[in-house]
């Protein structure tokens, strides 16, 4: 299990945050996995600063741009299905 350190912007880290969320469409730009956390930090751009602190993701499933691009999936990009992690990463306790 690997752990990815994500900016997110508003709406979508409230969306995460809230649960109204369930998938993260992301530049695959790294090695993400079925299993891998993803901890999406708040973030503003215009300050560029973090704000509302971090929720934890671990990953489902993926759909890359080589099996999404009849779908529209532009290449470059994936979609992940998320679930809620709950443990300890790095110090910090995760949970509900």
């Amino acid at each position: 299990m690997k752990v990815h350190y994500l900016k997110t912007v508003e709406p979508f880290f409230s969306q995460l945050k809230s649960r109204n969320k369930k998938f993260e469409l992301r530049k695959n730009d790294r090695p993400y996995e079925v299993g891998d956390v993803l901890v999406c930090e708040g973030y503003d751009p215009e300050l560029d600063a973090y704000f509302g602190g971090k929720v934890a993701s671990r990953v489902t499933s993926i759909l890359t741009d080589k099996e999404g691009s009849a779908f529209g999936l532009k290449e470059g990009y994936c979609i992940m299905s998320l679930e809620r992690f709950e443990g300890q990463i790095d110090n910090t306790l995760y949970s509900s």
